[in-house]
Formats: structure tokens, C-alpha cells, sequence
């Protein structure tokens, strides 16, 4: 499965921000896991 980056949230903050070190809003990556929150939320984990 291929995604696009719509916003990246920081892991230390938690605060949506404009930039990560090797990731871009707009990118495509390869998802090489998907986690679900018991809230229903899910967070990507993409090779980068």
C-alpha cells in the first residue's frame, strides 16, 4: 500500500508540525505497518 503525507505530527510534542528529518508533507511512501488507537485513530508507519 502506497499513502501520502498529509501532516506530521511530532513524536516528542505530539503537536502537528511543518517538518521531520526524512519526511515531507505531500510525499508518497510505502506502508510497512498500520496501528489502531482504541480511539479508532490510526497511525502509519511507512519506509521512509
Amino acid at each position: 500500500m502506497i499513502v501520502r503525507c498529509i501532516h506530521i505530527v511530532s513524536p516528542v510534542t505530539g503537536e502537528i508540525v511543518t517538518d521531520h528529518p526524512g519526511i515531507r508533507v505531500g510525499a508518497e511512501y510505502s506502508v510497512l505497518e498500520v496501528l489502531t488507537e482504541p480511539d479508532l485513530t490510526a497511525e502509519i508507519l511507512a519506509d521512509s
